[in-house]
């Protein structure tokens, strides 16, 4: 990284601390425009990475920033599920097979 972004262990934590303090599990981090989208790319998944395999029932969604003037590059959705039954108890109405087990980092 060219040090316009935080480590990807800073996002990681960053992440962390949303979900910990959401009732529902779900944190939506905006990351700031730079100069490089694929750096910004690759800080995303990084972090991500780092974190699910510390957390393997997290979630990810990446969409654009909303900010009309661009200061927000990217937005990142992270949910962590907690399956019973096949339903995740946070509410995200996601399911899956009863008899799964959680994702491999």
């Amino acid at each position: 990284m060219s040090g316009n972004y935080p480590a990807a262990e800073t996002l990681r934590d960053f992440m962390f601390e949303m979900i910990d303090q959401s009732p529902d599990r779900l944190a939506v981090v905006a990351i700031p425009a730079g100069d490089d989208p694929d750096e910004l790319e690759a800080l995303a998944i990084a972090g991500f990475d780092l974190a699910k395999a510390e957390r393997p029932d997290l979630g990810v969604k990446l969409a654009p920033g909303l900010d009309p003037t661009g200061s927000e590059a990217l937005l990142m959705q992270v949910h962590e599920h907690r399956w019973v039954g096949g339903q995740c108890l946070h509410g995200c109405g996601e399911d899956r097979p009863v008899d799964a087990e959680p994702e491999a980092a």
